[in-house]
């Protein structure tokens, strides 16, 4: 389960990976590199498991060996509820209208 990931933008994995952002994506639709996660319209990749994949890379595994690792990876991303057993849901806070803002009452 990933803990304090950091997110990094397409621009620093072709960096990290000195591969072009074409070959980046091809890598991701192969299952040899975890997707992206949406962040609105915003693609963000988690930077430790880049490093975990170019660590792999380094190992040697083969295209089926690094899709399997691929897929632990994405398998150990926190889900919403353990995010949530980890940090409770907040409660819903009403939300003041226009008119009240302007007058000063809630």
């Amino acid at each position: 389960m990933a803990s304090n990931a950091k997110l990094i933008r397409v621009k620093s994995v072709v960096e990290q990976r000195e591969q072009s952002r074409a070959k980046v994506y091809q890598d991701v639709e192969q299952g040899l590199l975890p997707p992206p996660i949406k962040v609105g319209t915003s693609s963000f990749w988690i930077e430790h498991e880049i490093h975990a994949c170019n660590d792999a890379l380094v190992a040697g595994l083969s295209d089926m060996e690094m899709r399997a690792f691929v897929a632990d990876l994405i398998s150990k991303r926190i889900s919403k509820k353990q995010l949530y057993q980890k940090h409770p849901k907040p409660t819903q806070i009403p939300v003041a209208s226009v008119s009240s803002v302007h007058t000063g009452e809630v």
